[in-house]
């Protein structure tokens, strides 16, 4: 298969979604403000029930945007 590089950067109101380096969705908004009710998932999604069927590696998570 093909890897792939994934990124999601949050900072203050906004969101970045990047795959190999390419922005691929921006979301903006007062609602990411951190006082969210949803759960941060990787690999499934808590909404639907839909799981990822695949290999993840090297998961980092970072208190504030690196990028």
């Amino acid at each position: 298969g093909i890897w792939h590089h994934v990124v999601v950067i949050r900072n203050n109101t906004t969101i970045r979604l990047y795959v190999d380096g390419e922005i691929i969705k921006e979301l903006f908004g007062d609602a990411l403000n951190g006082d969210s009710v949803y759960y941060l998932s990787i690999g499934a999604s808590f909404i639907d029930g839909f799981y990822w069927h695949g290999i993840i590696d090297e998961v980092r998570i970072y208190k504030k945007a690196i990028y």
